[in-house]
C-alpha cells in the first residue's frame, strides 16, 4: 500500500478532546454520528474536521471537505500488510536494499 503525505493550510473544526463527551462520534463500529456532523459542517461551509484517529490512541486525522486546501501530494513509502486467511498478523515498511 501506498503512503502519500501532503501539505494541509485550512482552518477545521477541532474535535479532538471530545471523545468522551461525544462518544458516538468515536464509535469504532458506526459511523453515523461522524457523517451527520461531517455532512451538516460541510453544508455550512466548513473546511473540514480535525479529529482523534478512532482506532489509533496516538493518531490524529483531517477530514476535508475541500480538496483546493491540499497541496504538494507526494509519496512517502510503501507498507506491505501480511494477511494469515483471517487476520492482518504484520505490516512492514517494504524498503529497497543499499
Amino acid at each position: 500500500m501506498r503512503v502519500y503525505a501532503v501539505d494541509l493550510d485550512a482552518m477545521l473544526h477541532d474535535i479532538r478532546g471530545l471523545r468522551d463527551e461525544r462518544p458516538a462520534l468515536y464509535a469504532p463500529d458506526s459511523y453515523a454520528a461522524g457523517q451527520a456532523l461531517g455532512r451538516h459542517l460541510r453544508e455550512q461551509g466548513s473546511d473540514g474536521i480535525v479529529y482523534q484517529s478512532v482506532r489509533d490512541t496516538d493518531g490524529e486525522c483531517a477530514a476535508v471537505f475541500r480538496p483546493r486546501l491540499l497541496a504538494n501530494c507526494r509519496q512517502e513509502r510503501h507498507l506491505c500488510y501480511v494477511w494469515d486467511g483471517r487476520a492482518i498478523v504484520t505490516v512492514y515498511e517494504k524498503k529497497t536494499f543499499t
